[in-house]
């Protein structure tokens, strides 16, 4: 008579016992890897969209401290207001147009880089130069913007009364 296969799984992890420590072993090991991430996404997704919920069910002051327990009236509010269900339907038909059409777009484009046919590698070097060329101006302008002496930071810096930062070399770098 024949066991059943629940009974011979446990007769052949008694026969051997090094495998289950090894399995348990590896789940340890596994977890022990995926711990920063797992911590990462609780510190900045999960805890932010947990209070925030919590949060969106309370009055609150303008430091964020719950005042009083209002249960989904905001919510309720939110709905019945018009001007959120038309931001919310012309944010759907925006989604609805530019979404396949970018898609369409996209796929040939990509599809076209792939090819083995002659003169392809201008075609991917102007591809890769529009890339190239929009993070160079970014960087560009965010040199701009924290510029120790004429920068937009420093402006903003001198506008609410504060002192500059060229004399510091705040955003210079680490030296």
């Amino acid at each position: 008579m024949r066991e059943p296969a629940a009974m011979r799984s446990q007769s052949a992890v008694r026969r051997r016992p090094g495998l289950w420590r090894k399995s348990v072993r590896a789940g340890v090991i596994g977890f022990l890897y995926l711990a920063p991430a797992l911590l990462i996404l609780g510190v900045f997704v999960y805890y932010p969209l947990i209070r925030s919920i919590y949060l969106s069910l309370h009055e609150t002051d303008f430091l964020g401290r719950t005042i009083l327990f209002v249960g989904l009236d905001h919510y309720k509010e939110l709905l019945s207001s018009t001007r959120f269900v038309n931001s919310l339907r012309v944010t759907v038909l925006f989604t609805l147009y530019t979404v396949p059409v970018g898609l369409a777009l996209a796929v040939p484009v990509a599809l076209l880089g792939n090819m083995r046919v002659r003169g392809i590698t201008v075609y991917r070097t102007i591809f890769i130069c529009t890339i190239a060329v929009s993070t160079a101006i970014a960087s560009v302008i965010w040199a701009w913007l924290f510029q120790p002496t004429t920068g937009v930071l420093n402006s903003l810096l001198r506008s609410i009364a504060f002192r500059p930062c060229a004399g510091s070399r705040i955003l210079a770098g680490p030296s």
